[in-house]
């Protein structure tokens, strides 16, 4: 079994245009640290009709453990 953790960012896209050459929830992140950024690195923020229709798809069986008001959440993926 996996467990994870998400997101709906939809929210920010309210205004402006979600993208159209990827997935609205596919991100690249760097951090810095004194003065220091870290090389960029992929992140995904799925939402849960996406994980669950993927999870399906993909032979994984999804649950969403847990919900808060900002849209995000605690999901476990287990093999069927």
């Amino acid at each position: 079994q996996l467990f994870l953790d998400s997101t709906d960012i939809s929210y920010l896209y309210e205004k402006n245009q979600k993208p159209i050459a990827r997935y609205f929830g596919e991100l690249t992140f760097s951090y810095e640290y004194k003065n220091k950024l870290s090389e960029p690195f992929n992140w995904i923020y799925i939402e849960q009709k996406k994980l669950l229709e993927t999870a399906k798809k993909t032979g994984w069986k999804c649950q969403i453990i847990f919900e808060d008001e900002s849209n995000a959440y605690l999901a476990r993926l287990q093999t069927k």
